[in-house]
């Protein structure tokens, strides 16, 4: 979408208003094409991309609540386990790791074990669960802003081939906000902190 000649007149536009307002056109930009800024074919994508990364949110949520709930009846079902095998220690240990998630809803890293390997096996079971959950809501953002950085793409294109300069860069300048936002930084930087390791080789 770059390389089309409408989108890149936009850009051309928006520079312009860059050079001749240091203060920042990312965040004043819409001032200038107010009327467009809160048009349906403005707002729409927008309202769309808001209601995504919320649903996203909601979805990990309720996936952690769900973890925190599975994790403690696995400890129950292990601490009846061990106490049936007669495994003092582990008794101890699962009970222990019941009360301590209560506490706080995390489990340690593995460099600080337990007193007992069943617990341990347990913890990096539902350790390596919570950070799956992570992924797939980094997935879920990054698949948003995907959606709405092409729709606005296409509108800034659209808007300039019609002669509407101002509304395309007001397009254009919310691409560049949109790449800015905390949580299209980090789920990005989550992906691709992931492909990283699994592209690293393993000792």
């Amino acid at each position: 979408m770059k390389e089309d000649a409408a989108y890149l007149e936009a850009e051309r536009i928006l520079a312009e208003y860059d050079a001749t307002h240091p203060e920042g056109s990312v965040s004043n930009y819409a001032g200038i094409s107010g009327d467009f800024s809160q048009s349906e074919d403005f707002q729409k994508p927008k309202s769309r991309y808001e209601e995504a990364i919320n649903k996203a949110d909601d979805d990990r949520a309720n996936a952690i609540a769900k973890w925190g709930e599975d994790y403690l009846r696995s400890l129950s079902e292990l601490r009846a386990q061990r106490q049936r095998e007669g495994d003092f220690i582990g008794l101890q240990a699962s009970g222990g790791e019941i009360s301590r998630f209560e506490l706080d809803h995390t489990i340690p890293e593995s460099s600080i074990p337990s007193e007992s390997t069943p617990v341990d096996q347990l913890r990096e079971r539902f350790r390596k669960a919570r950070v799956a959950i992570d992924d797939v809501h980094a997935t879920d953002v990054t698949a948003a802003a995907s959606v709405y950085d092409r729709t606005l793409a296409e509108l800034a294109s659209r808007e300039t081939k019609a002669g509407k300069i101002e509304s395309a860069a007001l397009a254009v300048a919310e691409r560049r906000h949109l790449e800015m936002l905390p949580e299209v930084v980090s789920a990005r930087l989550r992906i691709a902190d992931k492909q990283h390791q699994q592209q690293s080789p393993k000792k």
